[in-house]
């Protein structure tokens, strides 16, 4: 096998092993990349009910309550659920309207605690059903029928003939089609300043069928049931610049085919974050580090451990290393590192 030399205060030789073939192995992690959209000055926010011109009360509510939960389940910031602020809200008697005067919006923030206030309406929310009727012909049963033929001995003998009988049936092709619109905006309590707005068209369709038979298939949840389980996938996303993404993440370990203790802790490393020890990973790896820091495998799979640590300065670091040596695909692990410490 080729070998690699690399000379930076000594030679060392690298097998190719370390960049591909059976010596190599991955491992797989979560990490954790902030929202686009930063909110400086905010721990505490208030979501308020939505309202909306063609929408009744309790689907302005019910929304509210899917981004709160949303927010709840993907950010670390404190909620202050709709129901919370209904209220309060109500005993200030402020109209949404209002919302755009940076007066208005400070007295809402002492009044509820909230450093920024997250509101809106929904503009649209309706379900449009689409029925086409298909027919078609299905076996019913057999028909028989006796009949005297005279056979060539010229005797008559009973003859039976069987004919299929088919009838004809309908079956009903459904569709259900939302349309969803929905504005939101995040507003500082502090100074009225508009940290973050955006707006969602959400369509979404389902699919059914029915037999004359009474035979049915497809999706046939009730029209309630399809409407909040696509509002709470439209809150979701309305709010994917705002929460953090956990992210899945392939990282292929490097490895030595040198004999020697340095080998023996990179292996023995490998071996136990594949199992999913990183503790143990570490330990290993930096005792391979304590007798050639220099090493480029080593330094690239210390950046995979903090990495997933969630030390993505050191782990930038230590990729752009084994990068300038080893090139792909640590080059890649460099560039979406730094991807993740810009979105801080």
């Amino acid at each position: 096998m080729r070998n690699l030399k690399i000379g930076m205060g000594g030679v060392w030789l690298i097998t190719l092993a370390l960049l591909a073939g059976c010596a190599m192995r991955e491992v797989r992690f979560t990490v954790t990349e902030a929202g686009r959209v930063q909110l400086p000055e905010v721990q505490r926010i208030a979501i308020l009910d939505f309202s909306g011109p063609y929408s009744n009360r309790g689907l302005g509510e019910q929304y509210a309550q899917d981004l709160a939960e949303a927010f709840q389940a993907k950010s670390t910031y404190t909620i202050i659920l709709p129901a919370a602020a209904r209220r309060p809200i109500a005993n200030m008697r402020v109209l949404p309207s209002q919302f755009d005067s940076a007066a208005v919006v400070r007295d809402v923030g002492k009044q509820l605690g909230a450093d920024a206030i997250l509101f809106g309406d929904v503009q649209t929310a309706e379900i449009q059903r689409s029925v086409q009727r298909g027919t078609f012909n299905r076996k019913a049963g057999e028909r028989r029928e006796t009949v005297k033929e005279t056979y060539p001995d010229g005797k008559l003998h009973a003859v039976v003939y069987t004919y299929p009988v088919y009838q004809e049936f309908w079956r009903d092709h459904i569709r259900r089609t939302l349309n969803f619109h929905s504005e939101a905006r995040l507003v500082r309590t502090r100074d009225g300043f508009i940290l973050w707005q955006d707006a969602i068209d959400w369509n979404r369709e389902s699919t059914a069928e029915e037999e004359q038979s009474g035979a049915r298939k497809g999706d046939w949840t009730s029209d309630e049931a399809f409407l909040a389980k696509h509002m709470r996938s439209a809150a979701e996303h309305l709010l994917a610049n705002l929460l953090p993404r956990v992210l899945t993440r392939v990282r292929i370990l490097a490895d030595s085919s040198e004999e020697g203790p340095f080998a023996e802790w990179m292996r023995m490393g490998n071996k136990a974050a594949v199992s999913g020890q990183w503790d143990e990973a570490g330990s290993f790896w930096l005792k391979a580090a304590s007798l050639n820091n220099g090493h480029p495998g080593v330094r690239a799979n210390l950046g995979i451990l903090r990495e997933h640590n969630g030390d993505f300065k050191q782990a930038l670091l230590d990729y752009e290393y084994a990068a300038k040596q080893l090139g792909k695909p640590w080059n890649e692990y460099a560039r979406q590192v730094k991807q993740v410490l810009e979105q801080k």
